[in-house]
Order: C-alpha cells, then sequence, then structure tokens
C-alpha cells in the first residue's frame, strides 16, 4: 500500500514537470552577444569641503563599510560611459586623514531595470579608502561628469546640502 501511495504521488510530482524548461539564449554564443570588458572606473577625489550650493540627487550611496584602517563605500553614479568617466569627489569629516587606494567600476543592472537606460550598466562603483572613519561619522559623495554635477543619495547632509 505505501509503495502505492509514494508510486502515485511521485508520478503527480513529475506530471509538472512533464515538459523540459528552456531559458533564452543569453551570454557567449547567443545572437547578439558582444563582450565589452570592464570599463576603466572614474577617477576619486577627497575633498574637505563641499560647494554651498546644493546639488540635484543623480546616484546612490550605497554603504559605506569600516575594517581596520579602511573604509568602503559603494554605490552607483551618473557618470559618463565613455572614458574620461567623470570624476567622483568623496567629502570626508573634518579632522579624518585619509588616501584613496582604489576604486573599481560594477556593472549595475538592477540600476539599469529601475532607470530602463542601459547606458547606467557601468555606473556602479566601489573605492576603497585607507583611513579610520568614526561609527558615527558619514561621507559626502559628489559626481561630476558631462552629464552634469550631482550628489548622491544617501550622503550626509550635514557634508553636502541637499
Amino acid at each position: 500500500m505505501r509503495r502505492t501511495v509514494a508510486a502515485a504521488l511521485l508520478g503527480l510530482l513529475l506530471a509538472g514537470c512533464g515538459e523540459p524548461v528552456f531559458a533564452p539564449d543569453a551570454g557567449p554564443g547567443a545572437p547578439g552577444y558582444t563582450k565589452k570588458p570592464t570599463p576603466r572606473p572614474p577617477a576619486v577625489e577627497l575633498v574637505r569641503a563641499s560647494r554651498a550650493k546644493p546639488l540635484p540627487p543623480g546616484g546612490a550611496l550605497d554603504s559605506v563599510v569600516r575594517s581596520d584602517g579602511t573604509f568602503e563605500v559603494t554605490g552607483w553614479a551618473l557618470i559618463d560611459t565613455d572614458a574620461p568617466h567623470g570624476v567622483l569627489k568623496l567629502v570626508l569629516p573634518a579632522g579624518v586623514r585619509a588616501k584613496v587606494l582604489k576604486s573599481e567600476a560594477v556593472a549595475r543592472p538592477d540600476v539599469v531595470d529601475a532607470t530602463g537606460n542601459l547606458s547606467l550598466t557601468w555606473s556602479g562603483f566601489v573605492i576603497t579608502v585607507q583611513g579610520s572613519l568614526p561609527e558615527d561619522a558619514g561621507v559626502c559623495l559628489l559626481s561630476q561628469s558631462k552629464q552634469g554635477a550631482f550628489r548622491l543619495d544617501g550622503s550626509d547632509t550635514a557634508l553636502c546640502p541637499a
């Protein structure tokens, strides 16, 4: 009896999977696929004071992650797709001594999906900074390129007014 019930349940489960599931062609070998190299990241400048004039939003500061002697700033910004990409200006609180170690361009398909703008594919970034940022301190991030000058949402409004 148990074997009959188990066989019947297994048959019902497998009946729902009777047809194979096909994923659309994507990636290498798919029609229209072209591999593009990761673009160079935008230049990053450390700034001690921001403009007095508020800038419109143009991107988002996703996170600031502190480690021992370094911190990482991640997000996306309205920067140019072609070189030169533009400049990200990282505004730090007074008294914070820091040095940019590296910056990376990051693909942001979520930004493309949200905006419908394919040119924002490589709008993401990760900036690694050497220095200590106090736990209660925020940062401000500004972007400047041919598209204009913008303030990233999530920036500390005390450092760069909204």
